[in-house]
C-alpha cells in the first residue's frame, strides 16, 4: 500500500511542478518538492509484507515453520493406489525449524 500511495504522491508532485512552472508561481515550489520527496520515500520503502518478519523470527516461507511439507504423492490427486506417507521434511529448511 505504501508503494502506492507514494506513487500517487509522486505523480502529484509532478503535476504540480509542472503547473507552477507553466504559471510562473515559482514561491510554492517547495510544496511538489515536499511531496515528491515524501513519495518517493515512500515508493522506496516499499517490501513484500510477510518475508521481512518470517526472515527476522526464523520460520521457513516454504512449511511455515512446520518442519513439514505434503508429499508430492499426496498432492498429486492423478495418482492411484495407496499413499503410504502424508508428509515429508522441509526442502528448504529440512525439518530444523
Amino acid at each position: 500500500m505504501n508503494a502506492v500511495f507514494g506513487a500517487l504522491l509522486a505523480l502529484g508532485a509532478t503535476c504540480l511542478y509542472a503547473a507552477d512552472l507553466a504559471l510562473g508561481a515559482y514561491h510554492l515550489i517547495w510544496l511538489p518538492s515536499l511531496m515528491l520527496a515524501v513519495g518517493l520515500a515512500l515508493l522506496l520503502r516499499n517490501r513484500r509484507d510477510d518475508e521481512g518478519e518470517r526472515v527476522a523470527t526464523g520460520h521457513c516461507a516454504t512449511c511455515r515453520g512446520a518442519g513439514t511439507v505434503y508429499t508430492a504423492e499426496w498432492n498429486d490427486w492423478r495418482r492411484s493406489g495407496p499413499v503410504r506417507s502424508i508428509r515429508e521434511l522441509c526442502p528448504a529448511c529440512e525439518g530444523t525449524l
